[in-house]
């Protein structure tokens, strides 16, 4: 569906924006991120983790190791 059907339909819209914390590119040290979930004009939770920087797969893991899988 898209989002259109979905805003007829009166679903509610969630989206979650990322961002890491500062570091060093190339130090091969772990990285914060964190991941704000939101419907509307409300914060609704957040995931947190960290990862290497070569972890691709770290946002589709804490996206579905949580309550929020059921929403995607």
């Amino acid at each position: 569906m898209n989002l259109e059907s979905l805003l007829k339909l009166n679903r509610t819209i969630r989206v979650i924006g990322f961002d890491d914390a500062p570091f060093i590119r190339g130090s091969g040290e772990k990285v914060n991120l964190a991941g704000i979930i939101c419907a509307a004009t409300r914060f609704e939770g957040m995931v947190w983790g960290e990862l290497q920087i070569q972890q691709k797969p770290f946002v589709i893991y804490y996206l579905t190791a949580n309550f929020y899988h059921n929403y995607i």
